[in-house]
């Protein structure tokens, strides 16, 4: 059984926090086509997507098996002593463009657009291909560090955000939510925004 306990507890604590997250500036900014890369970094951070300070990526919904196996109190965000970090697997600088491109209706709307296509995954840092996670150049496939195909219309990754990894380069990536493995040629975007749902129930 994986270790979900704190992933549970992080989300019932602040669920309703974050159900709220409507009314942040941040999301006043989005919606109104304002779109800014620091905004969208301080919301990850508000949903537990970040490593740093005393998060510890308690609210990635995904996480590869070199992290869960790293016991807790080997787990440190900060950038001395760094073991785990946060993988945008949507790059910022992807999700930054999108909204630019609708018209939302209010800043829940957009909330609800960000959680559906806000993907991150847990990972643990280091070097090395077995036991532990590349850095993020070497964990996605040639020529993706910065992007991903996720939103190009056709394009055979598109609604699929997992498959911008190459998973030769990596531990396996777990769902937490369901307690099963992503297949990234299936997982999508409609399933994302299922474990959304359950987390914020």
């Amino acid at each position: 059984m994986m270790k979900i306990k704190k992933m549970r507890l992080f989300w019932s604590s602040r669920g309703k926090i974050i159900s709220s997250s409507g009314m942040a500036p941040q999301l006043a900014r989005i919606s109104g086509g304002d779109v800014r890369n620091i905004d969208l970094r301080h919301l990850h951070n508000r949903f537990g997507w970040q490593a740093g300070g005393n998060v510890l990526c308690a609210g990635a919904l995904y996480r590869t098996e070199a992290f869960i196996t790293l016991p807790d109190e080997q787990r440190c965000g900060n950038k001395v002593g760094q073991t785990i970090h946060i993988e945008h697997t949507v790059p910022v600088v992807t999700l930054v463009e999108k909204p630019k491109t609708r018209k939302f209706q209010s800043s829940v709307d957009a909330l609800i657009w960000l959680l559906g296509h806000s993907v991150t995954v847990a990972v643990r840092a280091g070097e090395g291909k077995s036991d532990s996670d590349c850095k993020r150049s070497n964990m996605v496939h040639a020529g993706q560090s910065r992007r991903t195909h996720v939103f190009e219309a056709e394009h055979e990754d598109e609604g699929l955000p997992f498959r911008r990894y190459d998973a030769s380069k990596h531990s396996k990536i777990w769902d937490v939510v369901n307690q099963r493995s992503i297949d990234p040629d299936r997982f999508s975007f409609a399933e994302h925004r299922a474990n959304m749902s359950k987390v914020l129930e």
